[in-house]
């Protein structure tokens, strides 16, 4: 699994305006499976680890 900035960060603003009352395609799209789900979430948080982490 991939970061959500691995590919199309051209498209993406993970701290973009929040906008729930709208339902006009802005927001967070997150793909799986070939569907599409708006979501607008009210935080988000960054984590970062060392390439060397292993699991």
């Amino acid at each position: 699994m991939a970061g959500w900035w691995l590919r199309n960060c051209a498209l993406s603003s993970l701290n973009g305006d929040y906008n729930f009352a709208e339902a006009n395609g802005y927001g967070m799209v997150w793909t799986m499976s070939g569907m599409n789900d708006i979501i607008h979430p009210t935080s988000t948080r960054m984590m970062l680890r060392s390439t060397s982490f292993s699991t």
